[in-house]
C-alpha cells in the first residue's frame, strides 16, 4: 500500500487542505430570492456548503473508525480520512450546480449523471493544483498523501460491477476505495429517514445489486452497531 511504504506526517498537509475546506465552506450560500431555486424545484433550505462540510467531516471520520474496526494500523487510517475529507471539493467548482432544497429536484438522470461526473474530475484536479502550490516545500512521501486524495476524489462514485462514471470494475478498486464508497452512500441515504439497518439491507438489495462489496457491506454494518456515529444535523431540516 503507497501509504504504508510512504509515510509522512498528515499535520503538514492541513494548511494546503484548509484552503480547500475554507472553499467548501464558503460555496453557495443561502440565495437572496427564491428565484435562484427555481430550476431546482422547491425551496433551498440549507448553504449547500456547510452541508457539505458536515458531509465530508461525518464521512471522514467514520471510515477513519470503520478502516480500524477492520485492523487498519490508526496511522494510515487517519492518513486516508484526511484524504477523503476533501472528496467532494469538485462541487465547489460547479457554482450554482447544486443545492438543498425542501423538494424535489427538476434535473433529468443524464443531468444528474454529468453532474456526478465532472464534479469527481473538478475534484481531483482542484487537489492536484493545491499541491502543485504546495510543491517546493513537501516531500516526495507528501505528494503520495495529495495522490490519494486525487484518486479518492475521482473514483468515490465507482461501482464494483461498472456503473460507476468511469466504468472502474471490482478489480480497479482496493479495499479502502470500496470502503469509502459503502461510507459515501449510506451517509446520502441517512436523509430519507432510514435506520442504518435498513440503509445496508437497501444497499445490498436487488436494487444496488454488484455495485457494492457484500462482505465489507456485512463488516460496515457490525460497525455501525459498534460505533454509532453522530446523528446527520441537516436530518432535522428535512420537510
Amino acid at each position: 500500500m503507497l501509504l504504508r511504504r510512504h509515510p509522512y506526517d498528515p499535520a503538514r498537509l492541513e494548511p494546503a487542505y484548509k484552503n480547500l475546506d475554507k472553499e467548501i465552506r464558503e460555496f453557495d450560500p443561502l440565495p437572496k430570492n427564491e428565484e435562484d431555486s427555481l430550476p431546482f424545484g422547491g425551496r433551498v433550505i440549507q448553504s449547500y456548503g456547510e452541508y457539505l462540510e458536515d458531509h465530508l467531516e461525518w464521512t471522514s471520520q467514520t471510515l477513519n473508525k470503520f478502516l480500524m474496526f477492520m485492523g487498519y494500523d490508526e496511522d494510515i487510517a487517519s492518513r486516508v480520512a484526511q484524504a477523503f475529507k476533501r472528496h467532494d471539493i469538485g462541487k465547489a467548482e460547479m457554482p450554482g450546480q447544486w443545492k438543498r432544497t425542501e423538494g424535489k429536484q427538476n434535473i433529468s438522470d443524464k443531468e444528474k449523471a454529468d453532474r456526478t461526473r465532472m464534479h469527481c474530475i473538478l475534484g481531483a484536479q482542484r487537489i492536484h493544483k493545491e499541491m502543485e502550490t504546495s510543491a517546493p516545500g513537501i516531500t516526495d512521501s507528501e505528494i503520495i498523501g495529495f495522490t490519494v486524495a486525487e484518486h479518492m476524489a475521482m473514483f468515490h462514485h465507482e461501482r464494483l460491477d461498472g456503473s460507476g462514471p468511469f466504468k472502474r470494475m471490482a478489480e480497479d478498486m482496493c479495499l479502502i476505495l470500496r470502503a469509502a464508497t459503502i461510507v459515501d452512500t449510506f451517509h446520502g441515504k441517512l436523509k430519507g429517514g432510514k435506520n442504518a439497518d435498513q440503509i445496508c439491507d437497501e444497499m445490498a438489495s436487488e436494487k444496488h445489486e454488484g455495485e457494492f462489496d457484500n462482505v465489507l457491506l456485512t463488516r460496515f454494518g457490525a460497525f455501525l452497531n459498534s460505533f454509532a456515529p453522530a446523528m446527520r444535523r441537516d436530518l432535522l431540516l428535512q420537510p
